[in-house]
């Protein structure tokens, strides 16, 4: 039966690389899951000869289509094509961006076998659009009256573009969240005065609670603002626990009792501020909020099937959890896949015992592929496994790859397999998408990747998938690389 979409109210968080949608339903935030089973959903359009592509199918287009995959266009939003910010930001993106009427910046692709320019304003419409229908999929009604997200220090070019976007996706954008991520800008002093006032103007805040939040003398010089406004104004405030628990903050352990005793040691003349920042902390973590942890970041999808198939397993899969806690302090790198992952990509008719070797195989290949890169490869063929002495195209040093994976905690291990015209792309994007682990490597600090093809692989398939990896981990990852020729499967790459 259709939700009333009438008595719900949607947020948007129109963001610069990913997006989500959300409802505020029976006195909670509900996050819709996409078509990809997703929360979030990658803030890419892409323009090919016959379509246009949005979220998930757009991002994909980022290796093959890199001319007219756009991404990242919320930095122009609101600016002008001289900004210094806009013309450093140029050098970073394969597609095209030159001056408009009035120095706006616009965006060059070729769409249908035609140039097109398209302003920031439309193409962040798009996104817009895809987000409304994701709400409308979820809802079963449409959507027309949104809040959208804005950063604190946008200026009120920035706004209005950004409600302009909103006109052109025919959505009516009511007053939006405003959102800040304190770094060291802050010292500046103009930044977090900005946020201050915007928490004075507010009606509702939000506030997400890390494991570091106490780190930062700026988030806490923040929540004793928004808890002075809602004993002043009566306002509104939602505390998000984030992996951690409500009682360590109150009782200041972990890394909230040793961040407050550096500021205490800091400010040592000033013992009024730290004992205004203990108590903002004890207040705040006595109010009813949402608890959040990674481990529950599914989307409903795949958490029905997990109760649907599991439901007689959890004494084991807490024994199982207790496990790998356990695991993760006596190893440097700990890959789980787990079992409910398996139904994610088994097709209806594949034996159980067919389905229990896919993880098993995941787990060989990958372990194999790293050895390779080192001294040697181990050959799984035709139900018997042979091993080679045979040194890489490209080796590695151990220390090297034991620099990525040292205390790396929890790992993602992925596999990519393909032939044909375009095998080196699709093998990349097989292995940097993990679905047996249910995760990616975006924005990844350290990979260890290995491609091993025959004697008929390229210098520029090699490039191919080498800038898949690199284009998805992040900036200052650290990333180890190694080639492996095997001559037995001169047609498959890996």
């Amino acid at each position: 039966m259709a939700k009333n979409a009438k008595r719900l109210i949607i947020g948007i968080d129109l963001g610069t690389t990913y997006s989500c949608v959300g409802v505020w339903h029976h006195d909670t935030v509900h996050i819709i899951t996409n078509d990809h089973g997703n929360r979030t959903t990658p803030s890419y359009v892409a323009f090919t000869d016959s379509e246009r592509l949005i979220g998930d199918a757009a991002k994909s287009q980022v290796t093959r289509n890199p001319l007219n995959t756009v991404f990242d266009a919320k930095r122009l939003i609101g600016k002008k094509f001289s900004d210094a910010s806009v013309q450093s930001d140029m050098k970073l993106w394969p597609f095209k961006v030159i001056a408009g009427t009035s120095d706006k910046p616009m965006i060059v692709v070729n769409y249908k076998n035609e140039e097109k320019h398209f302003t920031v304003e439309e193409i962040s419409s798009m996104v817009l659009i895809k987000m409304r229908q994701i709400a409308e999929a979820y809802l079963g009604s449409a959507v027309k009256d949104v809040v959208v997200t804005v950063p604190a220090y946008f200026n009120d070019s920035q706004r209005q573009a950004t409600k302009d976007a909103g006109v052109i996706a025919g959505l009516n954008v009511m007053q939006g969240f405003k959102t800040f991520i304190d770094d060291e800008a802050l010292e500046g002093g103009s930044p977090i005065d900005k946020l201050l006032e915007a928490i004075e103007e507010s009606r509702f805040a939000i506030v997400v609670l890390s494991e570091n939040f106490a780190d930062s003398k700026w988030c806490l010089k923040e929540l004793v603002k928004i808890l002075d406004c809602r004993k002043r104004k009566k306002q509104l405030v939602l505390p998000i626990f984030y992996e951690v628990e409500p009682t360590d903050i109150r009782h200041l352990k972990g890394r909230y009792g040793e961040a407050m005793a550096e500021h205490e040691k800091k400010l040592a003349k000033d013992s009024k501020t730290v004992l205004e920042w203990t108590l903002a902390l004890s207040d705040i973590s006595q109010l009813k909020g949402e608890h959040f942890r990674i481990s529950n970041f599914k989307g409903e999808h795949n958490e029905r099937r997990t109760s649907q198939h599991f439901q007689l397993q959890t004494r084991a899969l807490r024994k199982a959890l207790e496990a790998i806690e356990k695991l993760q302090k006596t190893v440097n790198t700990l890959i789980v896949i787990p079992n409910d992952h398996l139904l994610d990509i088994a097709d209806e008719q594949m034996p159980l015992h067919d389905a229990f070797r896919l993880a098993d195989d995941v787990l060989r290949q990958g372990v194999q592929g790293i050895s390779g890169i080192i001294t040697f490869f181990c050959l799984d063929h035709v139900n018997c496994c042979v091993f080679f002495r045979i040194p890489g195209l490209v080796n590695v040093d151990f220390a090297y790859v034991k620099a990525v994976m040292k205390d790396s905690g929890t790992a993602m291990l992925g596999v990519g397999v393909s032939s044909g015209k375009n095998r080196a792309e699709e093998a990349a994007e097989q292995a940097t998408l993990a679905p047996l682990i249910g995760s990616s490597i975006q924005s990844a600090t350290g990979v260890v990747y290995n491609i091993t093809g025959g004697k008929d692989i390229t210098l520029q398939e090699v490039n191919r998938a080498s800038q898949v990896v690199t284009s998805l981990a992040d900036p200052s990852a650290n990333i180890i690389f190694g080639l492996l020729l095997i001559i037995v499967t001169p047609e498959r790459f890996m």
